[in-house]
């Protein structure tokens, strides 16, 4: 969650835009893509979690969704080790 955190406090995003924002792909630096906001603010993003055929110059769309089902079996999850180391 701290790395979530980072990207949004670094992209300077404060609340949910409603209009579409327009992100460059500035340039890559090993595993990090530097994407450029339209606000002209900087931040990286893991490569891998884009598209292969990104380059330089690019304009992507970024879009967020939650996922109830996973966030839901991860609560149960930890609730479960919780519940498990306390009762030993």
């Amino acid at each position: 969650m701290i790395l979530a955190k980072t990207y949004k406090e670094s992209a300077g995003i404060s609340h949910i835009r409603s209009e579409a924002a327009m992100y460059i792909i500035d340039r890559f630096e090993g595993e990090w893509a530097v994407i450029e906001t339209d606000n002209r603010v900087m931040f990286n993003f893991p490569r891998s979690g884009l598209p292969l055929d990104l380059k330089e110059g690019d304009v992507i769309n970024i879009q967020i969704h939650i996922n109830p089902e996973a966030t839901l079996r991860r609560h149960q999850k930890a609730e479960s080790l919780l519940n498990n180391f306390f009762d030993e």
